[in-house]
């Protein structure tokens, strides 16, 4: 499974096939009005983006590995709440965050 989007929380590769080490995903939606990409290495992930199609709150759910995380939000870099391994962000119609992952 590449991507959960339920109970108000995105979840990427919650359960990714072992024969799928590397690979990516793009344009899959989510509930909530957004579409989601995503790219991983060894079965981690690498990068993500998420693009608001309406204007909304997103909350996305961090693997336990995601010590070291960069965020921009539309190019800028961000400083977004996390609580108990949860990233929040309020994005608008066509505005995206980018999350760039550098392992543990």
């Amino acid at each position: 499974m590449l991507l959960q989007s339920q109970t108000g929380e995105i979840e990427l590769l919650p359960a990714l096939p072992a024969a799928w080490s590397d690979g990516s995903f793009s344009g899959l939606k989510v509930r909530g009005g957004g579409e989601v990409s995503a790219k991983w290495s060894g079965r981690r992930l690498t990068e993500a983006r998420l693009k608001a199609t309406v204007p909304g709150r997103f909350a996305i759910r961090l693997p336990a590995e995601s010590a070291h995380l960069t965020l921009k939000k539309n190019g800028k870099a961000a400083s977004l709440p996390v609580s108990n391994g949860l990233l929040t962000v309020e994005l608008k119609a066509g505005e995206e965050l980018m999350i760039l992952y550098s392992g543990s």
